[in-house]
């Protein structure tokens, strides 16, 4: 199997645009995965969000076994499965499933929620987070589970099903500061800077500067590898970079405050008269670093910036765009200005 060498992968939200249902929101997820696979984009990974009504990526595990059926040689993964929302033990076995179902194409992408995203669930009721230990020792115990390494002191644990001979699943860390990092790093786990979590702009290269600084290379990882999850806009019809980006604007700003409250996203008539008043767009000028807008080649020449000035290996473009044709040529674009 050819591995795809391009430095744009997508992390795909399964946004549901205006009056579409959520059976057709993951078959248009599904066709832009495969539209993904056949540009030869590098990867493909799904986020966990709950309780979202305009997201529809509540179990990205499940959608992962699908979308191996769908597809040949793009990565497939998570950004990321929610380590407190599950046990590790359940975690690493879906993942190693699914790696028997896709061999060498399954990736694992884990993080945690924020302070804030737990205290909203707890509000809600019916969230049992299932992990209270410190968040070091849930990323060693899922790593031993993936790799079948139990320490002398934990002999007994229960291993997980099935073990895998032939392959190491890679184990990727969804981050926003600098938090961490060096644990990471020295465990030569992957990193992903969520510069959509955090737009400090600083802060995302200290981080990925430090765990350059401290990586030591494990089975899965010869090299320190870096990702920056970010948002992108772009269209070879002028005309609509502008309505494309307020509607992102506009998904910016319920992510930021409560994004339970947004149902579907706005379609790109409805975001060219969107009425911001000035304090929303005060709000949302520190939020410019999570977003590369502008037409092919002005995205492919900041991409290029961002990518010397970042010192990171490739990006995780969020396609976050309305509409499933804007997202599809997205995807388009991206794999052109790669070339």
């Amino acid at each position: 199997m050819a591995e795809n060498k391009s430095r744009f992968g997508i992390l795909d939200f399964i946004p549901r645009d205006r009056e579409v249902d959520a059976v057709e929101a993951f078959k248009y997820s599904v066709e832009l995965l495969k539209y993904a696979d056949q540009l030869g984009l590098s990867r493909y990974w799904y986020a966990e969000h709950h309780s979202t009504p305009a997201l529809l990526g509540s179990s990205p595990q499940v959608v992962l076994a699908y979308a191996a059926a769908q597809t040949h040689s793009i990565k497939l993964g998570t950004g990321g499965v929610m380590l407190d929302n599950l046990s590790a033990y359940q975690i690493a076995e879906n993942f190693k499933v699914l790696a028997c179902l896709a061999p060498g194409r399954i990736e694992a992408g884990v993080g945690y929620s924020n302070d804030k995203e737990r205290s909203d669930q707890e509000k809600m009721g019916g969230f049992d987070f299932k992990n209270t230990k410190p968040y070091e020792e849930v990323l060693m115990e899922l790593h031993c589970y993936l790799t079948d390494h139990q320490p002398e002191e934990e002999r007994r644990r229960p291993r997980a099903m099935p073990i895998l001979f032939d392959q190491d699943i890679p184990m990727n860390v969804l981050v926003s500061s600098c938090k961490h990092i060096k644990y990471i790093a020295e465990n030569g786990w992957g990193i992903i800077f969520g510069l959509f979590l955090n737009p400090d702009y600083e802060e995302c290269q200290k981080a990925i500067a430090l765990y350059r600084q401290y990586f030591v290379p494990n089975a899965t990882h010869a090299g320190p590898h870096v990702s920056v999850a970010m948002y992108a806009v772009s269209s070879k019809n002028k005309n609509l970079i502008g309505p494309l980006e307020k509607g992102l604007n506009a998904w910016i700003l319920a992510f930021k405050r409560n994004k339970r409250n947004l149902y579907q996203l706005l379609t790109t008539e409805e975001s060219q008269y969107y009425p911001f008043t000035e304090e929303e767009l005060k709000e949302l000028e520190p939020y410019e670093c999570t977003k590369v807008v502008g037409n092919p080649r002005e995205l492919k020449r900041k991409f290029n910036e961002l990518h010397i000035q970042l010192d990171c290996d490739e990006f995780l473009v969020i396609n976050q765009l309305a509409g499933y044709n804007n997202r599809k040529e997205l995807i388009k674009i991206l794999s052109e200005i790669d070339k």
